[in-house]
């Protein structure tokens, strides 16, 4: 079984599996690689065309430290590392942004007793109704 080229715009976008009939020839085009070739290019193309690239320099002793990170298998590359820092950064901003919401709201309209009190009433009789 061969592999070929989804090509789009000239761009690999996937892959298509054939199995060989003719002479190898008649399959020698630029489209027909092995699978590991394909996979290769496909990513190549994904990471060059759809996603954006962000470069950056850093302390020796941070570049340092990611390749420890490399070297120990917590993260597979450099860029890896750099991804997960930014996903983690962006997540802990929203998130925070968004405990500042829920607490304005709290503070703009803050709960009542009659909202509330049944919670504490309820915690109380549970407690009081463990055998301790």
């Amino acid at each position: 079984m061969l592999f070929r080229f989804i090509v789009v715009n000239g761009w690999p976008v996937g892959l298509s599996t054939f199995h060989l009939v003719n002479t190898p020839t008649e399959y020698s085009d630029l489209t027909t690689w092995s699978h590991t070739t394909c996979i290769a290019l496909c990513n190549a193309y994904v990471y060059a065309n759809c996603m954006a690239q962000l470069v950056t320099r850093v302390e020796d002793d941070l570049a340092a430290a990611v390749d420890q990170l490399v070297v120990a298998g917590i993260v597979a590359s450099r860029s890896e590392a750099v991804r997960l820092g930014l996903e983690r950064l962006v997540d802990r901003c929203r998130r925070d942004e968004i405990g500042s919401k829920i607490l304005a709201g709290y503070r703009a309209r803050p709960q009542s007793d009659a909202e509330v009190g049944w919670a504490d009433e309820s915690s109380l009789r549970m407690i009081a109704e463990e055998p301790w």
